[in-house]
């Protein structure tokens, strides 16, 4: 029996030892280039700087982490995180923080946040400005790129234009100290020095606010009544008067700025009103110098296709916005009313305004009936001097007007106040002559 168990014992003990010896051996290669290294990016909460507490303390109160778990799950965005020092000086303390509305708070840390990963490369090398669209809507207007269908609209959004420069980002023309540059799973943080404030006012309720511009709201509002007259007689594709696109709630006769089936739009524009030193410099003073302007057509004419009152015929490049005109939407427009259509994107923050790129902006490129294409670049043009931006018209003799205030940022867009009238070319002053 000993002797079997050992010859077990020992052909087991030669299996192993053939087997091992039949064994192939590998030899794996050296590893070559280099060691790929993935870099674990925190989550945006757990990335808040200890120089924005603040923040940090607003975001928690106004919900918003769950805001965008619901809305945006799977989106990269950019944040923008205001420092401490940035949110005291709006008085956004913590006992500020503690008496805001959590809707209040949210409103604001919405427009702080873009809905792209955006980097500061992307930005330094941007031209024009990056239009970015925020969290942030606005139910009281409505916006929208539709092209056909009349009936689509949608609420309106903030959006930001951004570019930057050596550790400064500019939003919506403001020069922002860059403090930090975030990478987070959910896209780019930005700390930086300032909070970004909501604009809240239509480009009207500016105008009205400012003493310098006294002559241009009566030049505007002197407009009105022959506009009103003329649409109560007549429909069609006409021009509308500035009014109108400055305040978004303002109506004259048959002109319902919207129906069951229509929401009138929002029109984005970019306006450079004149002061009243750059009037009183074309001799008009007052009031009465205006109506006088106005009074050089009959008061019940009607205008000719496209055409203007005598005052906005000669503030005609005081303002831009491409595309925009009455557009009829049924075929009783006076129960339905007539609205606005204005294409977007006519915004331009002075960020915009260079010398060597700004003449090739495209504003539009059509083909034609023909099948040639129709485009079309800016008129204005711009030159920096002595740190000021000057802008003069292709079609004005009037050089050099001065911005003497840019950037004052509106529901509709930006407003840059200027020095003078650009007057054009076709226009003259014959009703002041004796």
């Amino acid at each position: 029996m000993r002797t079997l168990t050992k010859l077990f014992f020992s052909m087991i003990l030669l299996s192993i030892i053939i087997i091992s010896s039949c064994k192939k051996n590998e030899f794996l290669p050296e590893n070559t280039g280099n060691k790929v290294i993935t870099e674990k990016l925190n989550i945006f909460e757990e990335s808040i700087p200890g120089e924005a507490t603040l923040f940090k303390l607003a975001w928690d109160k106004a919900d918003i982490k769950n805001y965008i778990l619901k809305e945006y799950p799977f989106a990269k965005l950019t944040f923008f995180i205001p420092s401490n020092s940035a949110m005291e000086k709006l008085g956004l303390n913590k006992q500020g923080i503690e008496m805001s509305t959590q809707s209040d708070l949210a409103k604001l840390i919405k427009y702080h946040i873009i809905t792209d990963a955006i980097s500061i490369n992307q930005l330094k090398n941007a031209f024009p400005d990056i239009m970015c669209p925020t969290l942030l809507v606005n139910p009281k207007y409505y916006y929208s790129t539709r092209s056909t269908d009349f009936t689509k609209t949608e609420v309106y959004r903030y959006n930001h234009y951004l570019k930057a420069s050596e550790n400064s980002i500019f939003v919506n023309g403001k020069r922002i100290s860059l403090l930090k540059e975030i990478p987070v799973f959910e896209g780019k943080a930005f700390l930086i020095n300032s909070v970004l404030e909501v604009p809240e006012r239509q480009m009207i309720d500016v105008l009205k606010s400012d003493k310098r511009l006294s002559l241009y709201n009566k030049a505007l509002e002197l407009s009105l009544p022959f506009y009103e007259r003329y649409y109560s007689k007549s429909y069609g594709n006409f021009a509308t008067p500035l009014h109108y696109s400055l305040d978004f709630f303002y109506t004259f006769p048959n002109s319902a700025y919207e129906s069951n089936n229509y929401k009138r739009d929002l029109v984005n524009l970019t306006l450079f009103p004149p002061t009243n030193e750059a009037f009183n410099e074309i001799g008009i003073f007052n009031e009465k110098d205006l109506i006088a302007l106005n009074n050089r057509i009959p008061p019940n004419s009607n205008f000719p296709y496209g055409h203007s009152t005598p005052i906005d015929s000669l503030l005609r490049y005081q303002n831009f916005h491409f595309n925009a005109g009455i557009i009829i939407q049924s075929t009783n427009p006076s129960k339905n009313g007539i609205g606005v259509m204005g294409a977007p994107g006519m915004i331009w923050f002075t960020t915009i305004f260079d010398e060597i790129f700004f003449p090739k902006y495209m504003i539009s490129n059509s083909m034609t009936y023909d099948g040639k294409f129709d485009t079309v670049y800016p008129d204005f043009v711009f030159k920096t001097k002595n740190n000021k931006i000057n802008l003069s018209h292709k079609n004005s003799n009037i050089k050099d007007a001065e911005i003497i205030e840019s950037d004052i940022n509106t529901i509709q867009g930006p407003i840059h106040i200027v020095n003078r009238i650009l007057v054009p070319k076709d226009f003259t002053m014959w009703h002041l002559k004796k």
